[in-house]
C-alpha cells in the first residue's frame, strides 16, 4: 500500500512478479470478474478463459460476440 500511495501504482514493486494481463483472463480459475474496462472478454479471447463462472460488473466487460460463445459454451 506505501508503495502504491507513493508511486501511484504498483509499477516497480519488488514484493511480487509482474503478470501479463491479457494472461490474467486465461488463468485456470473458479470465478472470473472483470469490472474495470469494457470488452476486455472478446471474439479473440473467449474461447481461452476457463473460469468455471464469469461474473460481469460494470463497464460491459464481454462484447457481444463473446457472449453468443459463453452463451454455446454453457449448453
Amino acid at each position: 500500500m506505501k508503495h502504491s500511495a507513493e508511486n501511484r501504482g504498483i509499477k516497480g514493486f519488488d514484493g511480487g512478479d509482474a503478470v501479463d494481463p491479457t494472461l490474467l483472463l486465461t488463468e485456470e480459475c473458479d470465478v472470473l470478474i472483470p469490472a474495470a474496462l469494457g470488452g476486455v472478454i472478446n471474439k479473440d479471447n473467449a474461447d481461452a478463459i476457463k473460469a468455471k463462472y464469469i461474473i460481469e460488473a460494470v463497464n460491459h466487460p464481454t462484447d457481444p460476440e463473446a457472449t453468443r460463445f459463453g452463451q454455446r459454451r454453457a449448453c
